[in-house]
């Protein structure tokens, strides 16, 4: 009778489990992608386009430009040109001083790398995704009573994503993707009114001391009605159109 009565409650409590938060339940019909990414004292947004893919990103393409590191495949030629330039200069450094050549053999791999790619297509598949994101910095805007699929990445050392009121925390880690899901719930205007906080806003913050500037280390969230947060959608410039 005991088991019985265990197991009973134990079967109870994971169903109010699933069911809790009440903005899931309305999230449920509508969701949003978004990555979030760490580098010390700032938070970068990348959004997806009208293809709702997030183009592929990575650590060697980050520069002043390219804050993430996104990949388009005008970029990806560009630096597979520049191994081949680096491999035949240094083959031929190798061929007049013949020695250590472990530098050769390094950009000889990564040549094959990108040759298997490119014929894989890899090239024009994966990084046209990039030409519509979006890369916003400082505040963003969220849709209320949403599910995001949250991504994170850190480009430097360990950060911890923090949003207090939507019950996030989150580490992000170099060369790891971390995801999670969350449901956003009153707008911003809302919960002004009901805290009687005019100043009132929500904020992504780094919960992890990453070094000087970590207290400096937040993003303004904007928690909008759906309609709102589609206007401001519209009206942030896609990356082929600040890169190239």
């Amino acid at each position: 009778m005991k088991l019985i009565f265990y197991s009973l409650s134990a079967f109870l409590f994971f169903l109010y489990g699933c069911n809790w938060n009440p903005a899931s339940k309305r999230a449920a019909l509508e969701n949003i992608t978004v990555e979030f990414y760490a580098r010390r004292s700032v938070w970068t947004a990348h959004f997806p386009g009208k293809d709702h893919i997030l183009g592929p990103s990575k650590p060697w393409m980050v520069g002043p430009d390219n804050p993430i590191g996104l990949l388009t495949p005008e970029k990806f030629d560009a630096l597979f040109k520049k191994i081949q330039i680096e491999e035949d200069s240094l083959q031929k450094v190798v061929a007049q001083s013949p020695g250590d050549y472990t530098l050769l053999q390094v950009y000889r791999k990564l040549s094959k790398l990108f040759t298997l790619m490119k014929n894989a297509g890899v090239d024009t598949m994966d990084c046209s995704a990039s030409y519509d994101d979006m890369i916003v910095v400082k505040e963003i805007y969220l849709p209320a009573n949403t599910e995001i699929n949250a991504r994170f990445r850190s480009g430097d050392v360990i950060h911890g994503a923090y949003i207090p009121q939507f019950k996030l925390s989150a580490k992000c880690v170099p060369g790891i993707t971390t995801t999670f899901k969350f449901a956003t719930g009153k707008t911003t205007a809302e919960m002004r009114k009901e805290l009687g906080l005019p100043i009132f806003d929500y904020y992504l913050f780094c919960n992890n001391i990453c070094g000087p500037a970590h207290s400096q280390m937040k993003m303004k969230i904007t928690v909008v009605e759906m309609e709102e947060y589609r206007k401001w959608e519209m009206g942030q410039p896609v990356f082929a159109s600040t890169h190239f």
